[in-house]
């Protein structure tokens, strides 16, 4: 093979590689990263509404239920159920409340003790309870009530069909737009490690930059809990 043809053979192979082959490898290395991400996230929401599913009907439900029986004129010796549902749920929920709503059911609990401290007042114990039903609202509108899956008459509904077509084409274009990105991203950095030895450098000088920050930020997020576990200020 002559020198002339060895040479075509590169430029060809240079061609193939830097035009087809690079991108094509990109496209699915940014595929794949796409359905990692989006595993990651489906996994994060699974993860939220299994909390948000908690809270509801594990603590705030039964809060607001026990909180209005224990104002129930029982006679004496007739609140023990109400006094051990309310205990078990401020036990468990401590973190769930505005401190001043907690001490108010606190109070309530004394109050079904019998013991010799001042009772929280009706409207605080209101106040109290209408949090409570206000989160009950709110946790209802975003796990049952922001779609129509749990609409009892959304099989009669003419216009649900295309609103499902274009929830379906909005999801296609988000992943679609999602895999446009990180493609892109990826022959950026592909054009840019390949171009010259300075862009090799800048390219893993801002790389490094990214890490730095990443760093600096859970570092001060550490930081930040470890300060409140003790107590201190900043």
């Amino acid at each position: 093979m002559t020198p002339e043809y060895a040479q075509l053979d590169t430029k060809a192979l240079e061609i193939i590689l830097g035009r087809f082959l690079a991108p094509l490898i990109i496209v699915v290395i940014g595929w794949i990263v796409k359905d990692v991400f989006l595993d990651l996230y489906k996994e994060k929401n699974k993860a939220v509404r299994e909390e948000q599913l908690f809270r509801l009907r594990e603590f705030y439900s039964p809060l607001f239920f026990w909180s209005g029986v224990a104002l129930f004129d029982y006679g004496k010796g007739k609140e023990a159920e109400a006094l051990k549902a309310l205990s078990a749920l401020l036990e468990k929920g401590a973190t769930l409340l505005p401190l001043k709503h907690y001490f108010t059911f606190i109070k309530l609990v004394e109050h079904l003790t019998n013991q010799k401290t001042s009772p929280a007042s009706m409207k605080e114990i209101q106040l109290a309870r209408d949090y409570v039903y206000s989160e009950i609202e709110l946790l209802n509108y975003v796990l049952f009530r922001i779609n129509d899956d749990f609409d009892l008459g959304k099989d009669f509904n003419l216009l649900r069909p295309i609103r499902t077509g274009i929830t379906i084409i909005f999801e296609g274009t988000l992943q679609l737009l999602a895999l446009c990105l990180l493609a892109g991203v990826g022959y950026m950095l592909y054009v840019l490690l390949t171009f010259s030895p300075l862009s090799r450098f800048s390219t893993l000088l801002l790389l490094g930059a990214l890490l730095v920050g990443e760093l600096k930020r859970r570092s001060s997020l550490d930081r930040a809990v470890r300060l409140k576990m003790t107590g201190k200020k900043k």
